[in-house]
């Protein structure tokens, strides 16, 4: 007796299983019970391409046709449809988080999250929140937590705004007129959330909390030839919303605004966002609500998610989401970050092999190549430095750059350039030195693999890309390994900064170490740190938790641990350090506590100017003032070599691994000090 195949009722069934695949082998192992004979195939790429072909093996293999081959073209066309939509590899440069556990706060709109999570080897644990004037945070056991997400309802927001109950503050949208009225109704709102997120980030304070922006309106709900932009249409209200959320988010230590809609516009919003089928107000996902209701119609219709392929999209969002949220802790986590992009020139920054002729300039830049170039600045803006590593002629092919060019990307806008004969291992060897930056914070980018392997075989620890080149600008911009948390005014400046310090290089060259010394004017101011004062806190942050090789302990903190620190009694000593060539701004900062000079970091940009020395002398100093005697310790990382005898080159006098100075050490003669306002 044979047994009867086990048949999906919906291709949305199998593209769940197929969405599933982590691998080409996966694919198999998941839709038939077992893999496909490795001599059939050879691993590929997790490309969206080559995926697809592979699942054309699939659906060609003896042993598909046997358990599916019943099944209507519909429904084979109806799941390639379905493959269409699967989402794109992630663009990491990194390993992802791996197992996470998050906290889902809010109402129905995160509860497929939970669904969705052990797909990719989370756990998330799902709490029912209102957000109404008086629910208030419910107790939340966090332990074991990596980080929360929590969505405010817009329904309950406008609720306690306006006072209504539904079905009255559903229509209260379409009841706005003048733009009184809807800036009246925005403030409220603010107001409201305001205090909201303020009493629900304390609990939560020791966790990153990603507060979820509210769907904005699919479309124009007064037709499409309409003005979609004025005050009372209800997206322009719910974007000016979402504007307000974000300064309040930005306001509170440890929440992060989540921009929901990047995700529905990636996931697509046809199949997904509920103001297809209800009001505006409700702002989540396709449902049937109160189907068994009506049972009794005249002529009965079919449900929502018959129509609609809701489940599909659902899955994909909420994977979409929780991937966004994996990779939101890498950037604030600062894990493997990348600081440098050192780029080819030929076919990379432009299309074709410039010295050859052949193409009209705009032809070597259109389509590709302005996305790349494009994406590079933006890496830059961010902060990150861009280097040049090129197997060419220095100024014909700098000549031939800024005629396919122009001004929209120069020689100025790159911290190091190389172009010679030499192999390029050697030169990138050149470019890390000027710019101290290590092999395992840089990203090489270059259309030959064969110099790739060349460069991979001195430096294993490099990020690389080559081919595909058409996803180039994608991986730089959305790769959390080239993001960060946030963009200080040194970040801004730290090309300019670099070409500074290189400028600081040749004149050492020149003359005698005292004599350049001397000669370069160094001012350096050191001030405690105020809490209060944002744009200065924000920097010290930002350098204790991305410095490496002049770091003590290389310990990272937590904003909330950070502020903790400052509150129990803690000091935060930094300094600032300009010379005559440039104003480096805010380089180096130590914290100090009950004596003990806790952890020192100093920007690599300074080294060898003796600002190191200045920083632990005025340290010492502090530690004195709370102690008998100042005392210290380094942590070897593997990557602060740099910084391994700072203590002794203080004074400190080393006993049990540890370090201890009855007195701070002078200051270098050649640095004139002060204390900053």
């Amino acid at each position: 007796m044979s047994t009867q195949p086990n048949i999906p009722e919906r291709p949305s069934s199998v593209l769940s299983q197929l969405a599933d695949a982590e691998s080409v082998e996966d694919l198999f192992q998941t839709i038939l019970g077992h893999p496909i004979g490795s001599d059939q195939f050879k691993r590929e790429n997790d490309g969206v391409e080559s995926v697809r072909h592979w699942i054309h093996r699939l659906l060609n293999t003896e042993d598909f046709k046997r358990r599916f081959g019943f099944l209507h073209l519909s429904f084979l066309q109806e799941l390639f449809d379905g493959l269409r939509r699967l989402p794109l590899p992630a663009a990491r440069l990194g390993p992802a988080e791996g197992s996470l556990r998050i906290l889902s706060l809010g109402t129905c709109q995160l509860a497929p999250l939970a669904r969705a999570a052990p797909r990719l080897n989370y756990t998330v644990d799902h709490m029912l929140v209102n957000s109404f004037r008086e629910a208030g945070m419910p107790p939340v056991n966090t332990e074991g937590a990596d980080a929360a997400i929590f969505a405010p309802t817009l329904r309950h927001i406008l609720q306690s705004a306006t006072r209504k109950a539904t079905p009255n503050v559903d229509l209260v949208f379409v009841r706005l007129q003048t733009a009184e009225e809807c800036d009246h109704l925005l403030e409220t709102c603010t107001a409201l959330l305001a205090a909201m997120l303020t009493e629900f980030a304390e609990p939560l304070k020791h966790l990153p909390v990603f507060v979820a922006s509210f769907f904005e309106p699919s479309f124009n709900y007064l037709g499409d030839l309409t003005d979609p932009f004025r005050p009372n249409s209800p997206r322009t209200f719910v974007r000016k919303l979402n504007e307000k959320l974000f300064e309040i988010v930005s306001s509170i230590d440890n929440l992060y605004y989540l921009e929901m809609n990047d995700v529905l516009n990636h996931v697509g919003r046809m199949h997904l966002q509920d103001d297809v089928t209800t009001h505006t107000t409700h702002a989540s996902f396709i449902a049937d609500f109160g189907v068994e209701l009506e049972r009794d119609r005249v002529a009965p219709s079919r449900p929502s998610r018959q129509t609609y392929m809701v489940e599909n999209y659902g899955d994909l969002f909420s994977e979409a989401l929780l991937r966004k949220i994996s990779d939101n802790l890498t950037i604030i986590r600062n894990r493997a970050p990348i600081k440098l992009i050192i780029v080819d020139l030929d076919d990379t920054l432009w299309r074709g092999i410039a010295a050859e002729g052949g193409l009209k300039p705009w032809e070597r830049t259109e389509g590709w190549p302005l996305g790349f170039v494009e994406a590079l600045l933006y890496f830059k803006n961010r902060g990150g430095l861009l280097a040049i590593a090129s197997k060419n002629d220095r100024e014909p092919t700098l000549q031939r750059m800024a005629e396919i060019w122009k001004e929209a990307i120069t020689p100025a806008d790159f911290a190091s350039i190389k172009i010679d004969s030499s192999p390029k291992s050697e030169n990138i060897a050149e470019i890390l030195r000027e710019t101290n930056i290590l092999a395992q914070n840089t990203l090489f980018i270059d259309d030959n693999p064969r110099e790739i392997d060349e460069v991979r075989a001195r430096y294993p620890e490099m990020r690389f890309l080559t081919g595909d080149h058409f996803d180039w600008r994608r991986v730089v911009l959305t790769a959390p390994e080239t993001q960060v948390a946030r963009i200080t005014e040194e970040s801004a400046r730290r090309t300019e900064l670099v070409h500074a310090r290189v400028e600081r290089i040749e004149l050492e060259q020149r003359m005698s170490r005292a004599e350049w010394l001397r000669s370069l004017e160094i001012e350096q101011s050191l001030f405690v740190l105020d809490p209060d004062d944002k744009p200065r806190f924000e920097r010290g942050f930002e350098l204790i938790n991305k410095t490496n090789q002049f770091n003590t302990t290389g310990k990272r903190w937590e904003l909330s641990e950070f502020k903790d620190f400052l509150a129990s009694g803690g000091v935060c000593l930094l300094t600032a350090l300009k010379d005559r060539t440039i104003d480096n701004g805010i380089i180096g900062a130590t914290l100090v506590k009950d004596g003990e000079i806790v952890q020192a970091v100093l920007s690599c940009r300074v080294f060898g100017l003796g600002a190191e020395i200045a920083m632990g002398s005025s340290a010492t100093e502090i530690a004195l003032s709370q102690a008998a005697c100042a005392t210290g310790g380094v942590v070897d990382t593997g990557k602060n070599f740099t910084c391994h005898d700072w203590f002794k080159t203080l004074g400190f006098v080393e006993k049990d691994g540890r370090f201890e100075a009855s007195r701070p050490c002078p200051t270098p003669d050649w640095i004139a000090i002060s204390s900053a306002a």
